[in-house]
């Protein structure tokens, strides 16, 4: 089944707010060691 567009903008929006929060008060390095933030930032779809 298709998914509809404004629904799957949606969702897009929603992954990057996350993204967001999980990364906030992490410097780089930290983010880049964190294997299971690394991996939700990227991974989110």
């Amino acid at each position: 089944m298709k998914r509809n567009v404004k629904i799957y903008i949606k969702d897009i929006i929603e992954y990057m707010e996350r993204a967001e929060e999980y990364v906030k008060d992490l410097k780089f390095e930290q983010f880049a060691e964190d294997k299971k933030t690394y991996d939700a930032v990227f991974k989110m779809h």
